[in-house]
């Protein structure tokens, strides 16, 4: 959950684009995305998933790759920046009304930043 951390606008909008805009990814930046979750998931947890998945996908012979996953925050702001520039029109980023933050999905009612929730205020519209 965001909440646990200092609101970084960029970071919390990099997770939000890559992680429900799939679509837009290109099958190159799909491979790093998903060789980067692994990374993030097992690093210092269990290094053997890690080699294990490279292994699996071939990603030792694959060095645009391995050079992408060198600086991930920097890979995935240039493809966060890519896909706001090229789908701009199918790409909702969903802000809360109140402190007017990113928020985790594009559907989210509830702000994990200041907490304000407007479920109750789309229930009673209709």
């Amino acid at each position: 959950m965001f909440a646990k951390r200092d609101y970084d606008e960029g970071a919390v909008l990099t997770e939000l684009v890559v992680g429900h805009y799939w679509r837009f990814l290109t099958e190159f930046e799909k491979r790093v995305v998903s060789a980067w979750r692994i990374r993030r998931k097992w690093t210092g947890v269990d290094e053997r998933r890690i080699h294990l998945y490279d292994l699996r996908h071939n990603l030792h012979s694959q060095p645009d790759v391995q050079s992408a996953l060198t600086d991930p925050e920097a890979f995935l702001t240039c493809v966060r920046k890519r896909i706001l520039r090229d789908h701009t029109n199918e790409v909702h980023i969903n802000r809360c009304p109140e402190c007017q933050r990113v928020l985790r999905t594009p559907q989210a009612q509830q702000c994990p930043w200041c907490g304000y929730d407007w479920h109750a205020a789309e229930q009673n519209r209709d």
